[in-house]
């Protein structure tokens, strides 16, 4: 019995319609939550038949969930999934295409209809074993069988269907030595060397015993010559037929090959022996008449290719040939005038003695009779046996007895051909034993059969008591009524018309009368006369072939039902890519036909723009047997194209070989659709929220002004100072977060630029820790630095770097509780650098961490929100060291259990370090020199505040609000230092320096100030003349000091210009 299908169902409880269908069906259901580890565990541990994703109450993203199960499951053939949805999405149905699913439910849906469902994929899913089951089955028997051919001593070669050469046993590959190659007939003879009787004549190809057997011919003992690549030429006698199906079509031939080559020699040999004795007696009967002939003789003796003695009435030796002579080891002199017997005959086969007066040879030459003898052997002189074949003829002189002439042939080469075809012979009857295949002879006289194996008394039911069979029973007892008449029809055309015989059908095995298939096979062997004497054939149970061939006719037939049902165009091509069968939907979506389409014709579908690069994927993937993924453009047969993903695999029989390919193309125009609207979408947040942060630097900068105002006049009210402070603190949070959204968008846009050199991670920690001191301080954390020794070199951008570890760590000293630890420990590879900052703070929840990197995430907070932020720190992070090449994980083992964040670069020791060693200071203790200064600024409150700001550091500050107003108040003033706003809106900052520079010649320094403050803002900025580029909202302190440093610039800058 086999086991139950096992279903794995995801998200459904038992008491939902999807558990409902699922226990009315006889399968092993598991279920798993899309949270637990259950669902990892069960999807890698194998064996399922079908997955079920019920989503309707779950609010999981289909897509998402397909593809995390199909990363989850490794296996050559993965699980059907079904996917249950609340909507029935386009995402969803592409995930369930992606992972193999052929279906998306749903809506409202009864238990019947899911019970329906379900039931029909695990149906295709046994069938599918079963399938597979006998696939590996008919693998199997084709290898026995190809092992059985190989032991065969006869050459075994056929062809298929379209005359192409498919079979080659061993023997035949020795004939010729060349590789198997499945050559077209008319390249046979020249290929494999094949010649006529002659060995000289190329032969024709329509002589080839193989071709005249696929032409529908019975082939009987053709002889033939094949030429080895080396160029030893064999003779063979072939003998071959056609394979016929059940209907009489020819579906290939074959042809059995024997060695007839040592047969043909000592043939040869015997007729020339023949010939030879006929030479001899006649010179016998000359050299009696006339003595003087006798060395014409003795030369004609000598070139005979048998050996040949003369003996006398007294047993005596009269003369001996040349070739006699050799075959014994002899000179004819040395056995001249000896009685042979004692020489050459004394001793028989077996090596017991041979008494003289037992020698027929003697017996016979003493009584003048004639004597043949064809196995015995004659003693060579180095002792060894001989075995020959002897003829012995009486010489009569003058009517009376004068001895007698011995012709005899070495026999050596002969036996091992005998003994060669009686093991050929024995290997045969083995071979068809072991191919099941049972032996019988059918007499056309008597019309008896006669059984020579086992193997048709299993086949048939028989007892081996059983009395003969002739045709009549034969029908009446085995043959299926419905099949009788084929069998009559093919038995009445082998004896009418001496066609070979075959039949393949039904029958009925005894003794239940048990159906069966067979295959019955055989020819004609005739008399001398040509007369038709039996038949000779075999027969075979071939039952389980053809169950195997019906249910791979059935199942393709199910599989192309199934393909012309899913919303997909679907196609199949053999293992060279030739396309044979579309579903309906293709033909319905292109409204092209079937012979349009065959083989390569679907080219006129495609794109011109795009056909080059399919061409070239697709003969790839047919070179490599890899599966075929691309999307491109199909034109509908409305001329429109539109984007198809493509998705083509290999389907490979039991032994690895791919045997088709199985393609779908899945319309995903309205999925292109949404994507773009998704990034025009997310294009649009990018911009509003760089806008956003851009717009809130303005009100910003007022607000700094005022409080360094504040700060600088409090006197001694403890109020105004604690305002102050306040006030300074919150600008410099709220531009941090400024800082970060900016930072996000710049990653997810691509625009961030990095300044990136040769950086010690120990100095890039140091100034982290410096930037995050107060906050740690202020929560009494204790900061551990571990291994953070000087040395270690990471190429980065020094700024991005320190900014990475200094969200880190503030995150650290946020998220954790007053009096925590916080620990920075450096690991070097010889390979990568890896800084990690670990806390015992509120630790990451395990639903939280998959999505800690993610924009806006954040852990729980409490009412009071006291940890502060957007949840960008941890974004801006990851973009950050993705920018440089490096890597970032978090580490949590829960709520409450602290956690740790492990950033990795790789390592940079190759370049040199810079001259210098150690950096100066950039920028000289502030000056308290004053100067002449003016701020122009669109926004009111920002020049004012900051004009009193300067004023208040004793600076004499002109303040205007608009390009117009500073042109003209440059030409009516002279000012040491122009602070200029960049968006102003009657000329913007870059328009408004050049225009200074090009009409004064007293120009004072620019100093620049705007909401951007990417690298390519400083560049323009100094490209336009500034030597300042500051951000808004701008640090007092920052900008006191560039005031400092542009002390006497002013004289420098109008020299240069």
């Amino acid at each position: 019995m086999s086991s139950k299908a096992k279903v794995l169902v995801v998200n459904a409880a038992l008491a939902s319609d999807v558990g409902a269908a699922l226990n009315a069906l006889d399968a092993q259901i598991v279920h798993a939550s899309i949270e637990g580890d259950c669902l990892i565990r069960e999807l890698t541990a194998g064996g399922l038949a079908l997955i079920v994703l019920d989503l309707r109450a779950s609010g999981h993203d289909g897509a998402a969930l397909a593809r995390r199960v199909r990363a989850a499951v490794h296996a050559d053939q993965p699980p059907i999934v079904l996917i249950v949805s609340p909507q029935g999405t386009t995402a969803d149905a592409v995930a369930a295409f992606e992972v193999g699913g052929v279906e998306v439910l749903s809506g409202p849906l009864s238990a019947e209809v899911l019970k329906r469902r379900i039931g029909l994929y695990l149906e295709l899913h046994r069938r599918n074993e079963e399938l597979s089951q006998l696939r590996d089955e008919a693998a199997a028997e084709r290898a026995l069988l190809t092992a059985v051919l190989d032991t065969i001593e006869d050459a075994i070669v056929a062809c298929d269907a379209d005359g192409v050469l498919t079979v080659f046993n061993r023997a035949s590959r020795q004939l010729h030595g060349l590789p198997e190659q499945p050559i077209p007939a008319q390249e046979w003879a020249e290929h494999y060397s094949l010649y006529g009787p002659d060995g000289v004549t190329l032969l024709p190809t329509e002589q080839i015993p193989l071709l005249r057997a696929f032409r529908g011919e019975q082939v009987r003992n053709v002889e033939m010559v094949v030429s080895h690549k080396t160029g030893e030429q064999r003779v063979l006698s072939a003998s071959g037929r056609p394979l016929l199906d059940a209907e009489g079509t020819i579906r290939g031939a074959v042809v059995s090959m024997h060695d007839v080559t040592a047969l043909h020699q000592a043939e040869a040999s015997r007729e020339a022996a023949i010939r030879q004795h006929i030479v001899h007696e006649q010179s016998e009967v000359a050299a009696a008449a006339a003595r003087e002939s006798t060395e014409r003789f003795s030369l004609l003796l000598n070139s005979s290719a048998e050996g040949i003695y003369g003996m006398a009435p007294d047993s005596t030796c009269i003369f001996l040939n040349t070739t006699g002579a050799k075959m014994l080891g002899y000179a004819p002199e040395e056995l001249v005038g000896r009685p042979l017997h004692d020489v050459i005959h004394h001793h028989r086969a077996d090596g017991s003695h041979y008494p003289q007066s037992e020698c027929q040879i003697g017996k016979a030459s003493r009584a003048g009779a004639f004597l043949r003898v064809d196995d015995e052997v004659f003693w060579h002189k180095n002792g060894s046996a001989v075995p020959v074949s002897y003829s012995v003829n009486p010489m009569v002189v003058g009517g009376r007895n004068a001895g007698s002439v011995i012709t005899f042939t070495d026999v050596t080469q002969r036996r091992k051909a005998e003994e060669a075809l009686r093991l050929s012979n024995e290997r045969a009857q083995l071979a068809t034993d072991a191919a099941g295949l049972g032996l019988f002879t059918w007499e056309l006289a008597s019309d008896s059969v006669t059984w020579h194996n086992d193997r048709p008394y299993e086949i048939f039911g028989l007892s081996k008591k059983a009395p003969p069979l002739n045709a009549e029973r034969f029908i009446a007892e085995f043959v299926h009524p419905d099949d009788a008449p084929a069998f009559a029809s093919a038995w009445s055309a082998t004896l009418e018309q001496s066609a070979p015989f075959f039949f393949q059908g039904r029958i009925h095995r005894l003794p239940e009368r048990e159906i069966r298939w067979v295959e019955l096979a055989g020819q004609i062997q005739a008399s001398p006369e040509g007369e038709p004497l039996r038949v000779v054939g075999t027969a075979a149970d071939v039952t389980q072939s053809k169950l195997a061939d019906e249910a791979v006719r059935a199942s393709e037939e199910r599989l192309r039902h199934l393909a012309n049902t899913i919303p997909n165009l679907a196609w199949m091509a053999d293992a060279e890519g030739w396309i044979s069968w579309y579903n309906e939907r293709w033909y319905a979506y292109t409204g092209t036909t079937p012979s349009e389409m065959e083989g390569w014709g679907w080219q006129k579908v495609h794109d011109p723009a795009t056909l080059p690069e399919v061409l070239i994927r697709w003969k790839e993937s047919i070179a490599t047997g890899r599966a075929f993924e691309m999307t491109f453009p199909l034109r509908g047969a409305d001329g429109e194209y539109r984007p198809f993903f493509t998705l083509v695999a290999p389907l490979r029989d039991a032994t690895g070989k791919i045997v088709h390919w199985f393609g779908t193309n899945t319309d995903v125009s309205p999925l292109k659709k949404a994507e773009a609207e998704l990034r025009e979408a997310d294009r649009r947040k990018d911009e509003f929220l760089a806008m956003l942060a851009h717009e809130l630097r303005n009100p910003l900068a007022p607000i700094r002004n005022a409080a360094e105002i504040l700060r600088r006049h409090q006197g001694s009210d403890e109020r105004v100072a604690k305002a102050s402070e306040i006030i300074a603190r919150q600008v410099t949070h709220m531009s941090g977060l400024l800082n970060d959204l900016l930072d996000v968008s710049r990653v997810t846009r691509g625009v961030i630029s990095l300044d990136k050199e040769r950086v010690d991670m120990a100095v890039a920690i140091a100034n982290a820790v410096e930037q995050v001191r107060p906050l740690i301080e202020a929560k009494g954390h204790r900061l551990s630095l571990e291994n953070c020794q000087l040395g270690t070199y990471v190429f980065a951008s020094p700024l991005r770097l320190t900014q990475v570890i200094a969200n880190l760590l503030d995150n650290a000293a946020k998220y954790s509780p007053p009096h925590s630890a916080i620990t920075i420990d450096v690991t070097r590879s010889s390979d990568n650098v890896v800084v990690s900052v670990s806390d015992a703070g509120i630790g990451i929840s395990a639903d939280l961490l998959p999505r800690v990197f993610e924009p806006f995430s954040q852990a729980q907070r409490g009412a009071d929100r006291s940890q502060g932020g957007l949840g960008l720190g941890l974004a801006v992070v990851k973009g950050l060291i993705d920018l440089h090449g490096g890597s970032v994980t978090a580490h949590s083992d829960g709520a409450g259990h602290g956690s740790r964040f492990q950033v990795s670069l790789p390592a940079y020791d190759d370049a040199p370090v810079p001259a210098g060693g150690v950096l100066a200071p950039s920028m000289a203790a502030a000056r308290s020199d004053r100067l002449r200064v003016l701020v122009v600024d669109d926004n009111v409150d920002a020049a004012e505040s900051l004009a009193l700001m300067l004023h208040s550091a004793e600076h004499r500050v002109a303040c205007v609000f608009s390009a117009t107003e500073a042109i003209k108040a440059i030409e009516a003033a002279s000012f040491d230092v122009a602070v200029l706003d960049i968006g102003l809106p009657d000329m913007d900052g870059y328009q408004l320096a050049a225009h200074i520079r090009s009409v004064s010649s007293t120009w004072p320094v620019l100093i620049a100030l705007s909401g951007y403050g990417q690298r390519e803002d400083r560049a323009a900025a100094l490209a336009a003349g500034f030597v300042q580029h500051l951000v808004k909202p701008v640090d007092p302190q920052a900008l006191l000091q560039a005031l400092s440093d542009c002390v006497g610039l002013g004289d420098e800058g109008q020299a240069a210009h």
